[in-house]
């Protein structure tokens, strides 16, 4: 994702983290094409990709769409969770459900567990 500062970091460090070992792949995958008035024009867009179908999903549903694509197509799921609910503990959830190879970050203070 590409929502917040959590996801500003992870994407730092990704970048980092295939400078070092090449091998190992990452895209930031959006929501929604970003528009004109909010996007930065010296941001590097290289790493992103739009989920196939999610032209079709309203954009007050495209977040939640794509974190479960997300999900789906992903080997590993690291997830941070501050407050057992909300989008990130919700996602938390259905890789759980998805039987996903996870790594959760922060949960010691929440009711949530592998």
């Amino acid at each position: 994702g590409n929502q917040g500062n959590f996801d500003r970091l992870v994407r730092s460090v990704l970048k980092e983290v295939t400078t070092a070992y090449p091998e190992v792949g990452y895209a930031v995958v959006l929501a929604y094409m970003p528009s004109v008035k909010t996007e930065n024009l010296s941001e590097d867009f290289s790493d992103t990709m739009l989920p196939e179908g999610i032209e079709k999903v309203p954009k007050r549903y495209t977040i939640p769409w794509r974190n479960k694509w997300m999900i789906a197509h992903a080997d590993y799921v690291v997830t941070y969770v501050a407050r057992p609910y909300g989008g990130a503990a919700r996602s938390h959830e259905l890789a759980k459900k998805m039987h996903k190879i996870m790594y959760s970050l922060n949960l010691e203070n929440s009711k949530l567990t592998n």
